[in-house]
Formats: C-alpha cells, sequence, structure tokens
C-alpha cells in the first residue's frame, strides 16, 4: 500500500470513529422531529338519516430545523387527539389543546406508521385514510384534531389544532 492510500485509509477511519463516537445526527436511528405539519379532511357517517362527523383521512409531515426535506418517525409514538368543540390559539398559550383533556387519544407505535409510509419528492409523509373515533367518547358537533410526536425521551411536538366542522 502506498503512503498516500496509508492516509486515506486512515482518515477513513478516523472519520467513522468521530462519527460513531459523536453521535452524527444522520447515521443515528433515533427521531427527532421539530415540527409537524398536518393536513385533514373530515369524514362523516350517516346514521338513521343524520349525519355525523365520526373521523378523518389526512397527511402527516415530519421534520427536524436543520432539513428542508420530512423526515420518517423512526421511534416514539405519533397520537392523534381528539376534542369535542373548537379550541383556538397555539399548541402552548391561550384556549389551546394543552389547557385541556382530550374526548379520544389515538395512538400510532412507529412500527405500525411504516405501512402508511408515503415517500414524495419533498420527503417521507403519513397517509391516515378513513380514520375513526369513538363517536361514544366524543361529542357530537364540530371536533378538533392535534396531532402530537411523543419521542421516546418524552419530549412532545403538537401541531396547532385543526377543527373539523360537523355537517349542517
Amino acid at each position: 500500500m502506498s503512503v498516500g492510500q496509508q492516509s486515506a485509509r486512515r482518515y477513513w477511519v478516523f472519520a467513522a470513529c468521530a462519527l460513531t463516537l459523536t453521535g452524527c445526527s444522520h447515521f443515528q436511528r433515533s427521531t427527532r422531529v421539530d415540527r409537524l405539519l398536518l393536513f385533514l379532511s373530515p369524514a362523516a357517517s350517516n346514521s338513521g338519516g343524520t349525519r355525523t362527523l365520526d373521523g378523518f383521512s389526512g397527511t402527516l409531515y415530519c421534520y427536524r430545523r436543520e432539513q428542508a426535506k420530512s423526515i420518517p418517525i423512526q421511534d416514539g409514538q405519533l397520537e392523534f387527539q381528539v376534542y369535542g368543540g373548537v379550541l383556538s390559539g397555539a399548541p402552548t398559550t391561550g384556549d389551546s389543546a394543552e389547557s385541556h383533556t382530550p374526548s379520544q387519544v389515538l395512538r400510532y407505535d412507529a412500527s405500525e406508521l411504516r405501512d402508511r409510509e408515503v415517500v414524495f419528492p419533498i420527503g417521507v409523509a403519513y397517509k391516515f385514510s378513513n380514520v375513526r373515533w369513538d363517536t361514544a367518547a366524543v361529542p357530537a358537533g364540530d371536533v378538533t384534531i392535534v396531532a402530537c410526536f411523543v419521542s421516546t425521551s418524552g419530549e412532545t411536538v403538537r401541531t396547532q389544532g385543526a377543527t373539523l366542522t360537523a355537517p349542517k
């Protein structure tokens, strides 16, 4: 092996060790999510001639600050918190989800999300089609949905509430 090849080999071995020891985020398996983006549409059923809001379909994107494309969820848990009525304000101030108890929480572990994962040019998204909640637990009328990512370390990232209007 030439001197140049030895130097290159030492460099790559050193770089691999440094990345392993410093925990380069590109190579870590854990998910750090800084922001969630949720798009929803309501789902209603027709029982006894009365249309009732009882679910949703939607797409969720997860982001890190330093990345332009959305990222996959590799660990942790995703929750959809369902609130009866309209909540206003940001997730940390005012009449927000944090100051209320949800009527129902729908939970998905990271392993359950793989079947919902869709890869787009803008990154990874999670598709939720026809997700239903327990109509006995959630009051009839308008409903607010808040998506939350809970990391394995307990950190929580929330969307602002998205209100679905009940059919008239």
